[in-house]
């Protein structure tokens, strides 16, 4: 698929060497599940995280069950001595920020701010949690993709069903929206930050050399959505330090949530259903490198309905207290040089 984001300029170059007065900015992404309601302590779970990462910006998705959920997490955090802005629309989709929110918009279940960098100047954040339904990446794995059943006729080994099932379920396009909705900040020079569940793998994951891996059932699949991004010249900042997908999968769903039955965290239980599908991403700028990046949450996976005891050499920070999802959260530090004035 041709990600077609008309009207748009994407700049050509990304990530240049940095010259004088440079500052971090360290991003943090997490699932919450159902508003951190489905394990107890798991809100607490939340704000030792942000404690020991002291993230400027914190995107958070799974919101809506208790839709408090930001501003009780802000609050506590306070109590820390921790100072972080909420907005005031309450959606699916939450940011946390160091930084002052000067806009905030809705847009659908999504969340967009705008905030005051200060000498950053002003940052476009974007968080996302992207439709869960026409799950494609089940079918290889021989589920369907929407009533979580087993297929009559077994795994799909095409890409073209695939393909389909995932373009009838509005991320590509919802993605390719979002990158033109993202244009005038980017042209005015403004940092641009995305990050959320997709609810779909990285065309990055799945290539040739996973083809007979993580269930992907020989298939080389060419997700469209973060294609699209990628086409636009947005960097998956994981994936960019990260480059071997058979070396560092950097799984993120599901994960081996010591406090939950296994029954509650597989949907795919005869499956290796690992995948990673929850991403911070950076739109191109000159501005900013990314420095560092790694995943949150336990070292093991959920695999074929069982907990699973193989680890990988990706970068994982176990919970520092109880884990609160059945995701791993991911992080970025960000090195942002000044605007020019």
């Amino acid at each position: 698929m041709k990600c077609f984001v008309y009207g748009l300029a994407v700049p050509t170059v990304f990530f240049s060497g940095l010259t004088g007065w440079t500052a971090e900015v360290k991003v943090m992404q997490l699932n919450i599940w159902r508003s951190a309601m489905n394990i107890a302590e798991s809100r607490q779970g939340i704000v030792d995280e942000i404690k020991r990462l002291k993230p400027e910006i914190v995107l958070l998705c799974e919101c809506a069950v208790d839709g408090t959920i930001s501003t009780q997490l802000a609050e506590m955090l306070a109590g820390e001595g921790l100072q972080y802005q909420v907005p005031k629309i309450q959606n699916d989709c939450q940011v946390l920020s160091v930084y002052p929110i000067l806009e905030e918009q809705a847009i659908s279940n999504h969340l967009k701010v705008v905030l005051d960098g200060d000498e950053l100047g002003r940052l476009v954040v974007y968080s996302v949690h992207l439709n869960y339904k026409n799950y494609a990446c089940y079918l290889p794995r021989g589920y369907d993709g929407n009533s979580w059943q087993k297929l009559p006729d077994g795994p799909v080994d095409t890409v073209e069903p695939v393909s389909r099932m995932n373009l009838s379920s509005g991320r590509p396009d919802n993605m390719a929206w979002l990158i033109r909705d993202a244009q005038p900040a980017l042209a005015a020079g403004e940092l641009v930050i995305l990050g959320g569940d997709f609810n779909e793998p990285s065309h990055l994951d799945w290539t040739t050399a996973t083809a007979d891996l993580f269930g992907h059932n020989g298939i080389a699949m060419p997700w469209q959505t973060t294609k699209c991004l990628a086409e636009a010249g947005w960097l998956d900042t994981y994936r960019y330090l990260y480059s071997d997908p058979v070396k560092y999968p950097g799984f993120t769903f599901p994960c081996n949530n010591p406090h939950v039955e296994v029954k509650i965290l597989t949907w795919a239980p005869e499956a290796d259903e690992r995948d990673r599908i929850d991403y911070i991403f950076v739109a191109p700028s000159e501005r900013v490198t990314v420095t560092q990046a790694g995943l949150i949450g336990p070292e093991t996976m959920i695999v074929k309905g069982q907990r699973d005891t193989e680890t990988t050499a990706d970068p994982i920070l176990p919970p520092v207290s109880i884990w609160p999802t059945d995701h791993r959260g991911t992080y970025a530090v960000l090195t942002v040089a000044e605007p020019r004035r």
